[in-house]
């Protein structure tokens, strides 16, 4: 009997001691990650830090900076452009470095005076 009595007070003193206990807080639904950028595009970018005057081509005072650039930073990703592989950039594979100009502000489209709908004639009814 008392062998009884013992295992029902264990099992109640553990049901006390689970039902003290809080449940526990929800962690945050994770953010989804943002898309890792290509070596193209890494590439890209390192290109059009050199490009000064931003018109999407890399042409005079910037061919020298990109070149030195590139010979300054042996973990530059503008190695992809060295067609030959000598590690130095050449005239030709600078210029086959092109990407659309950045897009000026849009000016607004100019504001037109609304004219309304001619009004409807009324259906004739039949008689």
């Amino acid at each position: 009997m008392k062998f009884t009595a013992i295992i029902l007070a264990c099992i109640f003193a553990f049901a006390a001691e689970a039902a003290d206990k809080k449940p526990a807080a929800k962690k945050p639904a994770a953010k989804p990650a943002k898309p890792q950028k290509s070596i193209g595009e890494l590439a890209l970018d390192e290109a059009k830090a050199a490009d000064e005057n931003k018109d999407g081509k890399i042409t005079g005072t910037e061919v020298t900076a990109l070149r030195s650039a590139f010979s300054k930073n042996p973990k530059s990703w503008l190695y992809i452009y060295d067609a030959n592989g000598n590690r130095l950039l050449d005239d030709g594979e600078i210029a086959g470095i092109k990407w659309g100009p950045a897009l000026a502000p849009s000016k607004p489209a100019p504001s037109k005076p609304v004219k309304p709908a001619p009004a409807k004639a009324a259906p004739k009814k039949k008689k």
